[in-house]
């Protein structure tokens, strides 16, 4: 069975970017998977906001325009069972977030298979090798949370999908129909150019089982 369900709507507590308040958890026996996430700011001044989801930045500290307004690329995006949604807001932030409930062992759905709250600069620091049944990798995210560029690389196979592409301080670069078949024994090689200044999320669907 599954329930589409408004996730969270308002406006978190203020001063909360850099550490984000609870606002959902996962139901028992449940898995979250984010439709849409959309934020507004009815603020006159720059302002910034952050997402967690189960402690792994989504965003973190990200600017957003006076009355501007952002509908970010969350597909594929899951909780897990008693995972908790965590929200941030500097002041005159709206954030609205839609997402499907899912029973837990349901197929063909997406779930997370790597993150890591801070990856290593080391190609193999954050490996992750299949070792079970191929994996239809759905998307990526790479959230910076220091206040400098730092550069991301993604090998699939041996094959490079993102090379030393540069994330600005405070963004994030997310790829959310990514697509890419990791057959069984093959390594998803993730890194970046400083050490536990990336946070990195990767949600994918078993298939060919």
């Amino acid at each position: 069975m599954s329930e589409v369900k408004v996730l969270y709507s308002g406006t978190p507590g203020l001063n909360t970017h850099v550490s984000p308040t609870n606002v959902y958890t996962a139901p028992a026996g449940k898995k979250v998977i984010i439709k849409s996430i959309v934020v507004n700011s009815v603020d006159p001044a720059d302002q910034s906001f952050s997402i967690q989801l189960a402690g792994y930045a989504f965003a973190f500290r990200h600017a957003i325009k006076p009355n501007q307004t952002l509908i970010l690329p969350a597909a594929g995006l899951v909780l897990q069972p008693g995972e908790v949604l965590a929200l941030g807001n500097s002041q005159g932030i709206y954030i609205r977030i839609t997402g499907e409930i899912v029973d837990s062992n349901m197929l063909l759905l997406p779930d997370v298979i790597h993150r890591a709250n801070g990856l290593t600069t080391s190609a193999s620091g954050s490996r992750y090798t299949n070792s079970t049944k191929d994996l239809l990798v759905k998307s990526v995210a790479f959230c910076n949370k220091t206040n400098g560029p730092v550069s991301v690389s993604l090998y699939m196979g041996g094959i490079g999908i993102i090379s030393a592409k540069i994330i600005n301080g405070y963004d994030t670069l997310t790829i959310p129909f990514l697509d890419q078949l990791l057959t069984k024994g093959e390594n998803l090689d993730v890194w970046a150019s400083a050490a536990g200044s990336i946070v990195y999320y990767a949600t994918g669907i078993a298939v060919n089982t």
